[in-house]
């Protein structure tokens, strides 16, 4: 869906509107969230992006390990697929 990424704009103003003791340092989501759109608002909220992106060589760049301490830095691990949540918040 082309306006997901609409989605979890809104999300994320819902989010924040929590009296949360920590901010939100990353996000991650599937591939239908990789926007432009979605990188800037990430960039602008400061918040690390873990997104998994939609073009298959920076997808193979991103996994190479060497972006991948970026992850480390924001709590995150690496991680197959599963069933599970399209997006995911990351406190410290």
């Amino acid at each position: 869906m082309p306006a997901e990424w609409r989605q979890f704009a809104e999300s994320l103003e819902r989010q924040n509107r929590f009296d949360l003791t920590t901010p939100i340092e990353a996000a991650g989501t599937d591939r239908g969230f990789s926007t432009k759109q979605l990188r800037e608002i990430l960039a602008d909220a400061d918040i690390y992006d873990a997104t998994c992106p939609r073009n298959p060589e920076e997808l193979k760049q991103r996994m190479s390990g060497q972006s991948l301490s970026g992850c480390s830095a924001a709590g995150l691990r690496p991680r197959g697929a599963s069933p599970s949540s399209p997006i995911a918040w990351a406190n410290a």
